[in-house]
């Protein structure tokens, strides 16, 4: 698992999130599985068109929807420019709702709810990779023989 946390990262060019792309792409060839976590409404928004997250936690998208992750000065700037909840998606405008869905309808539905791509804290992204290590290290063997 390789964990990427962009809690200090205000925004990803189209060109940055295409890297991204590839770096998860060949990761996943090596049998790397690439997390991101604490991602904002921009950064989401750019890692989503690009194809990066294509599964995120529901605790993300909750955050996202509830605007946590933004200060009270820039949601009070948002609302009176009219752009809350909003990311830019290939050079246009969207709601993040609408992100947030076409996201989520465009995955298989046991994708959606047993391997996530992204999550709200490094906390999370790592207990999630702590139970799929022990889950495949050391529940899948076959312990027919050996219980007697």
């Amino acid at each position: 698992y390789c964990i990427l946390s962009f809690a200090r990262v205000p925004s990803v060019d189209p060109s940055a999130a295409r890297h991204l792309k590839t770096i998860k792409e060949k990761a996943k060839l090596i049998g790397c599985e690439l997390i991101c976590c604490r991602t904002n409404h921009e950064v989401y928004g750019a890692l989503v068109a690009a194809g990066v997250i294509t599964a995120a936690d529901q605790d993300l998208v909750q955050y996202l929807r509830g605007l946590r992750w933004r200060t009270k000065a820039s949601v009070t700037k948002c609302m009176d420019e009219g752009h809350m909840g909003t990311v830019v998606d290939e050079g246009h405008m969207v709601s993040l709702d609408d992100v947030l869905t076409r996201q989520r309808s465009d995955i298989p539905e046991w994708r959606q709810i047993d391997v996530p791509d992204a999550f709200a804290h490094e906390t999370d992204a790592l207990d999630y990779c702590d139970e799929r290590i022990v889950a495949d290290f050391c529940y899948s063997g076959d312990f027919a023989g050996c219980v007697q």
